[in-house]
């Protein structure tokens, strides 16, 4: 690494900091570390230093936390944002959606939230090795095509909403997949459900809430995105289709079955950059679904597939997926057998 990660943490309550300040100063030689007393102290500490990771609360006077986030997407989206907070009301869960990673739901023990700071900059290294660059913030790139933007909008506004319908729209584009997974798999809405299956996360978040974030644009962007992104999108569905029905040739678990699925997604998905050899696209994918806080299999799969025929063609991408996803599910089953 050319510099070490720099974490900044914000809370109102100074016993909080004092804590987390405890438990942290086992990094000082890995990361630096900052702390900010509440928003504004956080926007004098993001302007004058380098700040890799924000972790911070959201209910505090003057500049909440949902302020907060807002001004850094707006001024400086490369930083991971990651809430760690209690209460919060619905009107503030819908303003940060689209503007933090992850949510983590006080109480949240210190070693539960450095455990999640080691993840993602663990996981940022896989790519940096290859490219050198420490960008870490891919969240604001997602982006949805009109077609599919619209489509959604309409089955979410009619009288009868189905799970169903919804379910296939959404699985078509994924940026919407993985923004609905990202959204499940974290506390944004009280308790968090590690899936990788899509419908199970839209059945989760609910179509309520899935309207009101959609109508507060907080499920990517809409018709502005460029037109020829509708061709990476087909392009990543009919790599998610073919990824789990070569899956279904071996496997009926339903678990695999949806992460092939997530995994063609995810390497053609707008937040990835899709330049490059199979290995790098799928470490930059990596990355993505550890940010995201989504289950296990997911990166170690997406590891799994970095390391496998980097100049494969693209249409044998979905058995190299399917070997890959196969091989990381088995190995967790062992791992949890012998635990």
């Amino acid at each position: 690494m050319s510099r070490k990660v720099s974490v900044l943490f914000v809370d109102d309550e100074p016993n909080i900091l004092r804590a987390v300040r405890r438990h942290v100063r086992h990094y000082k030689d890995e990361w630096h570390i900052h702390f900010a007393y509440g928003g504004v102290d956080a926007v004098k500490v993001i302007t004058r230093e380098n700040v890799d990771i924000i972790v911070t609360d959201m209910r505090m006077p003057e500049v909440d936390g949902s302020q907060l986030l807002e001004w850094i997407s707006e001024n400086h989206p490369e930083i991971i944002r990651i809430v760690l907070s209690g209460e919060a009301k619905l009107e503030e869960i819908y303003r940060i959606v689209g503007r933090s990673h992850r949510f983590l739901a006080k109480p949240s023990s210190p070693e539960a939230t450095i455990s999640v700071i080691r993840d993602v900059v663990d996981a940022q290294l896989h790519d940096q090795i290859e490219n050198g660059v420490f960008e870490m913030s891919m969240l604001d790139k997602l982006g949805t095509p009109a077609s599919i933007f619209n489509a959604l909008q309409g089955v979410l506004d009619a009288e009868e909403v189905s799970i169903d319908e919804i379910t296939n729209i959404v699985q078509q584009d994924p940026s919407l997949s993985l923004r609905s997974l990202q959204i499940c798999n974290s506390a944004y809405f009280k308790q968090a459900s590690q899936t990788c299956d899509i419908r199970k996360a839209i059945s989760t978040i609910g179509a309520d809430r899935l309207r009101e974030l959609l109508k507060a644009g907080r499920l990517g962007q809409d018709s502005r995105v460029q037109v020829e992104d509708d061709n990476v999108q087909q392009e990543a569905y009919w790599l998610a289709r073919a990824s789990k029905n070569e899956c279904a040739t071996q496997t009926d678990s339903q678990n695999v079955l949806s992460a092939a699925y997530v995994l063609g997604l995810g390497l053609r998905c707008g937040a990835v950059d899709t330049t490059g050899t199979l290995s790098q696209v799928a470490k930059r994918a990596a990355f993505l679904t550890v940010l995201f806080g989504l289950p296990e299999i997911l990166p170690r799969s997406f590891l799994s597939l970095a390391k496998s025929n980097a100049s494969a063609p693209f249409e044998h991408w979905p058995k190299l997926i399917a070997s890959a996803v196969i091989e990381q599910n088995n190995q967790l089953s062992n791992e949890e057998a012998a635990a």
